[in-house]
């Protein structure tokens, strides 16, 4: 985003050069939106998973087992199919895994399980 607000000199000027500078623009400020989109929301129905482009809804009765992996965390249906949480969310590090440490990742797993109602 820096590239494209740098000045030029205009005996340089050149089309290509402005849509190279646009285009850094853009990219750069869709990098900047990138985090602010995604998230991971529990309700008291449902844990909603918001992605850069779609939102998935998995209703809390649904869920099985939630675990804290390396890309991030994972949400396990009833029926077997797998959610990962978007960008990172819940991601545990390899070291705490070796290390067998409680991080918030797993912290998130257990409030995300302790909240599914009981039948």
């Amino acid at each position: 985003m820096v590239a494209g607000l740098l000045p030029w000199d205009g005996s340089t000027y050149s089309t290509p050069d402005i849509w190279l500078r646009l285009l850094a623009i853009v990219l750069g400020s869709l990098t900047a939106l990138f985090p602010q989109r995604l998230r991971l929301t529990l309700t008291s129905e449902a844990v909603e998973m918001q992605y850069l482009f779609s939102t998935r809804v998995v209703a809390l009765a649904e869920v099985v087992a939630v675990k804290p992996t390396q890309e991030g965390l994972l949400i396990q249906t009833a029926d077997g199919d797998g959610f990962m949480a978007p960008a990172l969310i819940g991601e545990k590090a390899p070291l705490s895994g070796w290390l067998r440490r409680h991080t918030a990742s797993d912290r998130l797993a257990e409030t995300i399980l302790s909240a599914r109602p009981t039948t």
